[in-house]
């Protein structure tokens, strides 16, 4: 049986005991505080870690015992010793896959050495969502998960937010009843402050861009 734990301390301790290497393990390490720190966002169920024998480590949706027993559902990503990362995902560029038990994994090699640790994280984030969404649940992480743009300032990527229908869509239902007529600004603002929480970085257009993209998604069926 698993001992799952949202405790950052322990779930650093796991991760300290299983992977190798000391680049490795610094990446391994990020991404365990940066999804232990979902936990402040989310209400009504948690993210969990939990060693295996492989080892490995993997983290998983919990709703109160989903992240226990033999047969664990709710797991979105696993990460290895070599920090090789598996994780279900509908898109992604990544290529490398992996058939296991009638499960598709994509995996990233060597992630800890050679890849955008951005990139890692936007995929993880596409899993996760992907895994609230199949358990029906309401998610303050994925507002928005696409990033779109990447502009190079100096030496420094800065990956811009561009919102997608969905945040639209959600921004409109939390302001909003159903069918009732709202300020676009008051839209706007909605979307503002959802990306300022999930730390997006938005284009200095990005209401004049929004806003010409809400005016189209208005009129699809």
């Amino acid at each position: 049986m698993a001992n799952a734990t949202d405790n950052l301390e322990q779930a650093e301790k796991i991760v300290n005991g299983i992977v190798y290497g000391h680049i490795e393990k610094d990446r391994a390490l990020n991404i365990c505080r940066w999804l232990m720190s979902f936990n402040s966002q989310e209400k009504g169920f948690s993210v969990k870690c939990y060693q295996t024998n492989v080892p490995d480590i993997r983290f998983c949706v919990d709703r109160g015992s989903d992240c226990e027993g033999k047969k664990i559902r709710t797991v979105f990503v696993t990460i290895r010793s070599n920090l090789q990362i598996l994780f279900h995902t509908k898109n992604t560029d990544f290529t490398y896959l992996k058939q296991d038990q009638n499960d598709i994994y994509y995996i990233i090699p060597e992630a800890g050495k050679k890849l955008d640790m951005a990139r890692i994280k936007f995929h993880i984030l596409e899993a996760y969502c992907q895994k609230i969404d199949q358990l029906k649940l309401n998610s303050s992480m994925c507002i928005g998960t696409k990033i779109t743009e990447t502009i190079e300032t100096n030496d420094t990527a800065i990956n811009y937010y561009t919102f997608q229908k969905e945040d639209f869509e959600k921004a409109y239902r939390t302001i909003a009843k159903k069918n009732q007529s709202v300020f676009i600004d008051a839209v706007l603002d909605q979307l503002e402050l959802g990306a300022k929480t999930l730390g997006h970085k938005l284009k200095n257009n990005w209401r004049l861009e929004t806003e010409r993209n809400i005016a189209i998604w208005s009129k699809m069926k």
